[in-house]
C-alpha cells in the first residue's frame, strides 16, 4: 500500500480519530475497494471499538463539491432522521485538500451482489428491492415529498447534451429507429408536458450498488443529497439498473406484462408506497424512458472505450427490451 493515505491518517484523521478512541492504535489497510471514481480504505484500531471507510476520490473524477456534498448529505442525515431513521453510515471527518470522506465501514454486500447470490429464491430477491424502496421513501421523506410541476424538458436537454458531447454516438443513434422514436418521444412530451410530479430531495445516484443489504435491511451509501427533483429520477435510475443487470434482467418482460406489473415493479410499488408508484404515473414512465436512453448512450461510450464489446452489445439489448416497455406504456398514458 502507498504510504500517501496512512501519512494521511497520521497528519490529518489524527484529532478525529482520537475523539473516537483515545487511546488507541489505528491501522489502515487497503484499498479494499476500487471504485469507478475514489478508491476506498479501511481504518481499524486494536481496541476493535470502530471500523472506519476512507474514501478518497481520484483527481478529475468528480467535481469539487462532490465528496463534501456526501459528507454534508451524512451529516444531514444523522441530525433530522430522528425516529424514523434512516440506514447510511456516520460520517466522521472530510479532508478538502484530498477530497476524502471518513465513514462507519459497513460490512454488507451491495443490493446487486446480494440479488446475484439469491438468483434462485423469488422470496429473497423481492425482499431485498422491498427494503431497498422503503428506505428510499424514508429518505424522501427525510426533506418532505411535495407536488410541483415536472421539468421534462432538463431531463431532455441532459440527452442532447450527450448527444453532442460524443458525435460518434450521435452517428450511431441515427441508425437506430428504436432510439429516433424513443427520444422524438421524449422531445414531444417536453415539448407539452405541464403535471405535476412529487419531488424531493434526491439521492442523486441510488443504483444497486449504493444500496447494501445488512441483515435484510437496506443501508445508502454515495449519497448526494443536494438537488431537489423528481422522486421519479431516483426510482426510474435503480428500476433501470435492475432491468440491466440483476436476476430481473432474465427475464422478457421486466417491468410490465402486458397490462399488469411484474413482480419487481410491484414488489418495489409496495416498498415504496402505492400512492406515488402507479402505473398510471406518467412521469414516472418518463424518466424511466429518459433513464433507459442515457443507459443506452453510457454503453455505446464503453464500446468506444475499449471495454469488453460483448458486455456493451448485451446490455444494449436489455435497455432496448426496456425502451420497448416503458413506449407501450406512455402510449397507453395518452
Amino acid at each position: 500500500m502507498s504510504s500517501e493515505p496512512v501519512k494521511l491518517m497520521h497528519d490529518q484523521l489524527g484529532p478525529a480519530l482520537r475523539r473516537l478512541a483515545p487511546n488507541a492504535t489505528w491501522h489502515m489497510s487497503g484499498p479494499i475497494g476500487r471504485a469507478r471514481k475514489c478508491n476506498i480504505f479501511k481504518i481499524t484500531n486494536n481496541q476493535d471499538t470502530h471500523t472506519l471507510a476512507l474514501k478518497v476520490y481520484r483527481d478529475g473524477k468528480t467535481n469539487a463539491r462532490g465528496p463534501q456534498n456526501q459528507y454534508e448529505a451524512l451529516q444531514q442525515l444523522e441530525r433530522t432522521s430522528g425516529s424514523a431513521a434512516i440506514n447510511a453510515p456516520r460520517a466522521h471527518a472530510f479532508l478538502p485538500d484530498v477530497n476524502a470522506i471518513v465513514m462507519d465501514w459497513v460490512d454488507a454486500p451491495p443490493l446487486r451482489n446480494a440479488l446475484w447470490r439469491s438468483a434462485f429464491s423469488s422470496e429473497d430477491k423481492l425482499a431485498y428491492v422491498k427494503s431497498a424502496a422503503q428506505w428510499l421513501r424514508r429518505f424522501h421523506e427525510n426533506s418532505g415529498i411535495e407536488n410541483k410541476p415536472f421539468d421534462a424538458t432538463a431531463l431532455c436537454n441532459q440527452i442532447e447534451n450527450r448527444l453532442e458531447q460524443s458525435p460518434a454516438s450521435a452517428v450511431d443513434m441515427r441508425d437506430s429507429a428504436l432510439f429516433k422514436s424513443a427520444y422524438e418521444r421524449l422531445k414531444t412530451i417536453a415539448s407539452t408536458n405541464s403535471v405535476l410530479a412529487p419531488h424531493a430531495k434526491l439521492h442523486g445516484d441510488f443504483t444497486p450498488t449504493n444500496i447494501l443489504i445488512k441483515d435484510n435491511d437496506a443501508v445508502g451509501i454515495d449519497i448526494w443529497g443536494v438537488r431537489y427533483g423528481t422522486i421519479y429520477e431516483d426510482v426510474a435510475r435503480i428500476l433501470t439498473y435492475l432491468g440491466i443487470n440483476s436476476p430481473f434482467a432474465l427475464k422478457r418482460s421486466v417491468l410490465m406484462n402486458e397490462d399488469d406489473p411484474t413482480p419487481l415493479f410491484h414488489t418495489f410499488a409496495q416498498g415504496y408506497g402505492a400512492d406515488y408508484m402507479r402505473c398510471d404515473a406518467s412521469a414516472l414512465w418518463f424518466s424511466l424512458l429518459y433513464q433507459q436512453l442515457r443507459r443506452w448512450l453510457v454503453f455505446l461510450d464503453w464500446k468506444k472505450q475499449g471495454r469488453s464489446a460483448i458486455k456493451a452489445k448485451l446490455e444494449i439489448e436489455r435497455v432496448k427490451r426496456l425502451v420497448i416497455q416503458s413506449l407501450r406504456q406512455i402510449e397507453k398514458l395518452d
